[in-house]
């Protein structure tokens, strides 16, 4: 738990006395904070403070106060005087407006967005609506979904499609959308970074450097092929995805820090990659996803965002392998910092996930070798 000094309680005291100050004109003139003393969340990359209020109808509802901070600084009073956190602050709360706006045109039933209130630029300070949602993850991983309850399958495709939807929307509003020829070079790299992380930790086998040469042969076929690029999400995933009560289906985490261009399979098959994870995850704890399943799950993603033309097939492959391939590193790695029986659980079920992830990487590889 984080502990503020008296120079930081003081910065909250005076941000909850302006957060007061325009409660009525954010809401009405009876809105009231039940409690002035705000509860505070220390994250890795920000601080948070949820204020519940009371609104004329009497209804509640929760304030939620973000302010950025840089990684491994705890300190809140350098956090509202960085300059630069002051950019990525504002940039954040613009975002947060755009995607509403482009969330609230599209007038669809199924998707959701963060209601954003407003930016005080002395604190640095975001003012949005706090969510009543659950993770998504909590659904995938529920032991009736587990076990095949229809009702949680159909909320899982129901989320599915709709996460499809709601990228569109944010690679339309805030991607950028662009066409142009793809560069390999810059996957490469990339990838040439994962296999060295992926010998640094002791794997080597002959799959492994197989798929290794295979990635080279197809970005020299690929390279200059017309490609879809858009400012990606970065972080798109099942924990990332949020339900509401009334079934709305909301993506956050969206790092304004993060603005790297790419094709938009690379966002897509982040997904896809978290698909194929998660089914692995519950078979090594036992249960099971059939594969036809599996497949029909990640088609209502791939339907959900293509409404106008079908995906670029050799693309999606791409991204998709790219994904195993830092699945291979990623499980490793998250399985290392564990502690206990999980530990010894997610290390011991290692060897078994890494094949299949290279299986796979190498099936959608062979795809485009095959079909270019």
């Amino acid at each position: 738990m984080h502990i503020f000094s008296p120079t930081e309680q003081e910065i909250i005291h005076k941000l909850t006395g302006a957060i007061i100050h325009k409660i009525p004109t954010w809401f009405d003139q009876q809105a009231r904070f039940i409690h002035q003393a705000p509860t505070a969340i220390r994250y890795q990359n920000s601080f948070a403070f949820l204020y519940t209020l009371t609104l004329a109808d009497q209804s509640s509802i929760t304030l939620r106060v973000k302010i950025h901070r840089l990684e491994g600084n705890n300190s809140l009073a350098s956090a509202i005087a960085d300059p630069n956190l002051k950019i990525v602050g504002r940039k954040e709360f613009n975002f947060l407006k755009i995607i509403a706006r482009g969330i609230q045109e599209q007038n669809d039933p199924q998707l959701g967005f963060i209601r954003p209130i407003a930016y005080l630029p002395r604190w640095n300070a975001i003012i949005m609506i706090e969510l009543d949602a659950i993770s998504f993850r909590e659904i995938v991983f529920h032991p009736k979904m587990r076990l095949g309850d229809k009702h949680y399958r159909h909320r899982f495709e129901k989320a599915i499609y709709a996460t499809g939807k709601w990228l569109r929307v944010y690679h339309q509003h805030l991607g950028k959308i662009e066409k142009k020829t793809f560069n390999a070079d810059e996957l490469g790299q990339k990838n040439a970074q994962r296999f060295k992380q992926i010998m640094q930790m002791g794997i080597s086998n002959p799959s492994i450097e197989a798929l290794r040469k295979k990635f080279i042969q197809v970005l020299k076929i690929i390279n200059h092929r017309p490609a879809t690029y858009a400012h990606q999400h970065g972080d798109f995933h099942f924990s990332n995805i949020l339900l509401s009560p009334d079934d709305k289906f909301i993506i956050i985490d969206m790092d304004p820090r993060y603005q790297e261009r790419l094709p938009i399979y690379a966002d897509i098959s982040a997904l896809l990659t978290d698909i194929k994870v998660q089914k692995m995850l519950l078979k090594s704890l036992g249960f099971l996803m059939s594969e036809s399943y599996l497949q029909k799950s990640q088609q209502l993603l791939l339907d959900g965002y293509f409404v106008d033309a079908p995906p670029d097939e050799i693309f999606l492959a791409l991204y998709s392998a790219t994904g195993m391939l830092r699945a291979i590193h990623w499980y490793r790695e998250r399985a290392l910092e564990m502690s206990g029986a999980k530990k010894l659980l997610s290390t011991s079920a290692y060897p078994f996930m890494q094949r299949y992830f290279c299986r796979k990487a190498h099936t959608y590889l062979d795809h485009i070798l095959k079909t270019t």
